[in-house]
């Protein structure tokens, strides 16, 4: 079953530069797609899938991991949950105007890891990777693999300096995890705490115009 999903469309023809975006623990899927005005002037399709794991009967949040006794960090549930990103994405492929040569896999804190584990194993799917207050730490996430090809994944790490949820201390962390797999990812961090802010959301934005080449 495909995952649940909004998305935002730019109201354009063609085949189209997009972003799917992963909300972190706790969100939903409507959490991250009201970013889709401030990313290229809203020129971008954006899908926001919805990870399977409800928190609380009876609550809208959810977790991408299924641990019950610990819904922020069970690396085997991580891992499963990109395999099901993966999934969604050939779906999505199927069913919208996505440009697949220019394809964007964002996470935002624990959908940062699941984005991971998904564009390090289908690096060839993706023009790039964007982490967002994430943590690529092993209790977390698990192991990392990079498939052939993971090296010219273009990525961007962006984080709070103020962030108490994640320390800033894991940006870097992560960044040095990724090198050591041959990628080569651009860090930033933002005086904010563990959010988007307008500032590291234009930032983004010129990200994005650049790796999508707009």
């Amino acid at each position: 079953m495909p995952l649940i999903h909004t998305l935002a469309h730019p109201g354009t023809e063609g085949l189209l530069p997009t972003v799917i975006a992963l909300h972190g623990y706790g969100s939903h899927a409507m959490d991250l797609v009201g970013l889709h005005p401030m990313l290229a002037d809203g020129r971008l399709l954006v899908l926001c899938p919805q990870a399977t794991h409800r928190i609380e009967a009876g609550a809208f949040s959810f977790s991408w991991s299924g641990k019950p006794e610990d819904l922020r960090a069970n690396p085997v549930e991580i891992a499963r949950a990109a395999t099901e990103v993966l999934a969604f994405v050939e779906e999505a492929l199927e069913r919208y105007p996505i440009d697949p040569q220019r394809l964007v896999l964002l996470g935002f804190s624990q959908g940062g890891g699941v984005a991971a584990h998904a564009a390090l194993a289908a690096p060839e799917r993706f023009a790039g990777l964007v982490l967002l207050a994430s943590s690529l730490d092993d209790e977390r996430i698990g192991e990392l693999h990079a498939a052939p090809g993971a090296a010219n994944l273009r990525t961007l790490i962006q984080h709070g300096a103020n962030d108490a949820t994640i320390p800033v201390t894991e940006a870097f962390a992560s960044s040095i995890r990724l090198q050591a797999l041959g990628l080569q990812p651009v860090l930033q961090q933002f005086p904010m705490q563990h959010e988007i802010s307008h500032e590291s959301a234009h930032s983004l934005s010129d990200w994005l115009i650049e790796t999508f080449a707009l």
